[in-house]
């Protein structure tokens, strides 16, 4: 192995627009090659897809699917 990463992403479903976060994996191998985690949406069994939270704005509401998504960005202070 070359190197890894390791992060939290927000992930939507490109199928029924379900939206969760993981922690992703991603592994550059020495021959090139690169190993990152899939993940399977809990409600359809579709592959889910990385997104930015600014991509969310406009979504519709994968609860009620009537309401669009308004993204709202926050820092932790300690």
């Amino acid at each position: 192995m070359l190197d890894e990463t390791f992060y939290h992403a927000i992930h939507r479903c490109p199928s029924c627009g379900d939206i969760s976060s993981h922690l992703v994996v991603d592994l550059r191998l020495k021959d090139g090659g690169s190993f990152h985690a899939p993940y399977h949406c809990t409600r359809c069994g579709t592959e889910l897809i990385p997104v930015f939270p600014r991509e969310l704005n406009g979504a519709p509401c994968p609860a009620c699917r009537r309401k669009a998504l308004t993204c709202e960005m926050t820092c932790l202070w300690d």
